[in-house]
């Protein structure tokens, strides 16, 4: 009997097997079935073809099946083609896009653009004036304002600190946003008695 692959057989217990193809065991040159199993974890199997005849009868219905299906499918695909409207196409509703909700910030960026549509996530708006003002008082509050708002993350203080020229240590973000405030404060206090004197 010749044994095609993806044909279906099944064994003494009436499990399903479908053969993969036929191959040559390279250690006792014997050919040898290599089956996959139809069930649990799907594994293949070789087996030599004589223990292989032995163990396993070719499940025709299966086969047959599977035969009767493929041979269905194009005309399924013509009646499918023949069937759909061409006449009325659907048309896709608009996309709309998700509110975003602003949360009050002590410092604010103008946008020359005025069309609602611009608004900016409050997180990068609180950044960008963070790098536009010069007044350390006003960074200060920035960054206690997004510590507060949750918008901080170890990039946003990477390019903070960069702006006024010092590194963070890399460590957990709350002792990072500790550590930029207490900079910007000594700025602060040098700013304001430089000017003073």
């Amino acid at each position: 009997m010749k044994i095609n692959a993806f044909d279906k057989y099944r064994d003494k217990s009436g499990k399903l097997y479908q053969v993969i193809t036929t191959a040559i065991s390279l250690s006792t040159e014997q050919e040898e079935v290599i089956v996959q199993q139809m069930y649990g974890n799907f594994i293949n199997i070789a087996i030599p073809e004589d223990k292989f005849l032995r163990i396993f009868t070719r499940d025709d219905a299966e086969n047959n099946q599977s035969v009767t299906e493929e041979s269905k499918k194009p005309e399924q695909k013509a009646e499918a083609v023949k069937q759909r409207p061409v006449e009325n196409p659907v048309k896709p509703e608009p996309v709309r896009t998700p509110e975003v909700k602003v949360h009050p910030s002590p410092a604010t960026v103008e946008v020359d653009d005025k069309s609602d549509d611009t608004e900016q996530d409050p997180a990068v708006r609180d950044m960008l004036a963070f790098l536009d003002t010069d007044d350390f008082d006003e960074k200060y509050m920035i960054i206690e304002h997004m510590a507060q708002n949750d918008e901080l993350n170890d990039t946003y203080i990477d390019n903070m600190a960069a702006s006024i020229d010092i590194v963070i240590d890399d460590g957990p973000l709350d002792g990072r946003i500790r550590e930029l405030l207490k900079c910007l404060d000594t700025r602060k206090r040098f700013e304001n008695t430089r000017l003073r004197g």
